[in-house]
């Protein structure tokens, strides 16, 4: 991804498990591929109390939406990603 393409993104929203690739595991690789992208960063994830969730969590240095989650949380999280953004945006 050039950086014109990682400009276009304001906030990324990541569950922490997907199918075929962990959230963790994306993040890794956009930490050293396109580590501007990681100040518009967010995880999705439930159960962040447990021990191998938080463990996890304490890796990686972005916000954390805790599911389940409400619209205006959400909202309120997006506009902090996107001024997060704006200030790294050329």
């Amino acid at each position: 991804m050039d950086a014109d393409v990682a400009n276009r993104y304001d906030a990324i929203v990541c569950d922490l498990k997907m199918p075929g690739m962990t959230g963790i595991a994306l993040y890794q690789h956009l930490e050293i591929h396109q580590p501007q992208l990681l100040d518009r960063w967010t995880f999705a994830a439930c159960h962040v109390a447990s021990q191998d969730v938080a463990d996890v969590l304490e890796t990686v240095r972005c916000p954390v939406l805790e599911k389940p989650f409400s619209l205006a949380i959400l909202a309120d999280l997006l506009d902090t990603l996107r001024e997060r953004a704006d200030l790294f945006t050329p």
